[in-house]
């Protein structure tokens, strides 16, 4: 049987206490709006994401599921604020992450968002690091 990979994203992670029941009740963190993200240009060029629209709700747990290629690792890494979209909107709590600076990029990453991967083999290492609190272990 083949193993269909799969990326994680708890959705907001100061709000773990919210109920994953009711994920529309819930206020937007993430919105996506016609998500898109090319490399390369010309002949070269390869479409990772076209036309993307999500929403992700305080408190959901947003798993992505696709085959190799389908552009599950690049959707994450924009809703993760490790790159930037081509074209379209990408809002976290109403800030646009499509059009930040590397240093609010960088705040976001270290105040606001935690990344897990299926690949990822310790428990440690899938936890958000808290870096602007907490000193280096020796």
């Amino acid at each position: 049987m083949r193993r269909t990979p799969a990326a994680a994203l708890f959705i907001d992670r100061m709000s773990a206490s919210a109920s994953p029941a009711l994920p529309t009740s819930g206020a937007t963190v993430f919105q996506a709006r016609g998500l898109t993200k090319v490399y390369g240009e010309g002949d070269a060029a390869v479409h990772a994401l076209k036309g993307v629209d999500l929403d992700c709700r305080t408190g959901e747990f947003v798993v992505v599921l696709g085959a190799s290629g389908s552009g599950k690792s690049t959707l994450l890494n924009l809703l993760g604020g490790l790159d930037v979209p081509s074209s379209g909107s990408l809002l976290y709590r109403g800030w646009d992450l499509a059009h930040a600076d590397e240093a609010g990029l960088t705040r976001f990453r270290r105040d606001a968002v935690g990344l897990s991967s299926s690949s990822t083999t310790s428990s440690r290492a899938s936890r958000p690091a808290r870096t602007s609190r907490s000193s280096p272990r020796s």
